[in-house]
């Protein structure tokens, strides 16, 4: 349904906010992030994407070390 907003909504009113919802319940919730970041490089939730984003990538990391 997120992907549904988006196309019918490009540039819709709740976009950002719909983006967050699909970080939540995504699987890999990375490539989300990052076209968050680029979409909204300021947007209301930056900070805590940005964190989560790198939390994630810590994580994956430490796998491998």
């Amino acid at each position: 349904m997120c992907k549904e907003y988006y196309s019918e909504y490009p540039e819709g009113w709740f976009y950002e906010e719909v983006m967050k919802i699909e970080m939540e319940i995504s699987s890999s919730p990375i490539s989300v992030y990052r076209e968050y970041m680029q979409k909204f490089p300021d947007g209301k939730y930056t900070s805590t994407v940005k964190s989560e984003y790198e939390e994630l990538w810590n994580k994956e990391i430490a796998k491998y070390e």
